[in-house]
């Protein structure tokens, strides 16, 4: 897969297929700085076990999704109606013939108007006024030659450059 990457910038490359291109990465280099041993359990082994993601991860890519492609909120999740109720026949067949992620009501609500909050943001708002979301960028570093990889949550056009934008949502924003 590595050597068939296109350096420069993929618009339109499905998350999947960028993270099964080997190639170094922010998380990488996190777990490089950890040991080589981390890097390679948990992003080369090929026989790593999979993981299923947490309720707050889950929550984050609701929120992400709201904010960075509110174009695909309502192909990529459903809304479990009041009335079905998972312990039953009729709902557990509800819940096994969606396609989409579900997620409650109240969960829907709060990630729209989290997403709202923060486009209404001056200086988010003007950042996300021109760009585009999920781009998947390919390059070799300098020094070392090694194929390295970025996939910013919005890239911003700014002069002859641009203003990589990357959301993330936590339970304490504080300092501490």
């Amino acid at each position: 897969a590595r050597d068939n990457v296109q350096l420069g910038l993929h618009r339109d490359m499905p998350a999947e297929t960028y993270h099964a291109i080997p190639a170094m990465s922010a998380g990488g280099l996190k777990r490089m700085r950890q040991s080589p041993a981390h890097f390679y359990g948990l992003q080369l082994d090929p026989h790593r076990p999979g993981s299923e993601p947490t309720p707050a991860m889950r929550n984050g890519t609701l929120v992400h999704c709201a904010l960075f492609e509110p174009e695909t909120v309502a192909e990529r999740y459903v809304v479990k109606p009041a009335e079905v109720d998972f312990r039953t026949k009729d709902g557990k067949a509800w819940r096994d013939a969606q396609t989409r992620e579900i997620v409650e009501d109240v969960q829907m609500r709060t990630a729209l108007a989290q997403a709202a909050a923060v486009r209404a943001l001056p200086d988010v708002s003007a950042l996300m006024a021109e760009g585009y979301a999920e781009s998947s960028a390919f390059w070799l570093d300098d020094d070392t030659g090694e194929l390295c990889k970025c996939r910013p949550d919005w890239v911003s056009p700014a002069g002859d450059g641009v203003i990589l934008v990357d959301g993330k949502t936590c339970q304490d924003a504080s300092p501490e």
